[in-house]
């Protein structure tokens, strides 16, 4: 299982991460055409860095790469509060 941890981060479209000098803090993947849609399927803060903004300059940095574009979350109930706060909106068309 290990072997493929970084898989789905090197078949994304684009990663951007958060550093702290040589420790890795943060982190967001996002599949992309691009033009029509993206979506978010992770963002992983590390506890110790949570609640500064990071998970919400990293998704900020996302969308601007592509602007144009329509932006979904996958995302579970217990976290979609932590979406709608920085603007994010139930889309109950989505599936």
């Amino acid at each position: 299982m290990l072997n493929h941890f970084n898989m789905p981060f090197i078949n994304s479209t684009l990663v951007i991460s958060a550093w702290e000098n040589d420790r890795l803090v943060g982190a967001v993947r996002v599949l992309s055409d691009k033009i029509i849609r993206s979506i978010i399927y992770d963002l992983v803060i590390d506890p110790e860095f949570q609640n500064k903004g990071i998970g919400k300059e990293l998704v900020k940095r996302c969308i601007e790469h592509f602007p144009s574009s329509e932006w979904l979350v996958q995302t579970t109930d217990k976290i979609f509060g932590y979406y709608e706060k920085i603007g994010f909106k139930i889309n109950s068309d989505v599936f």
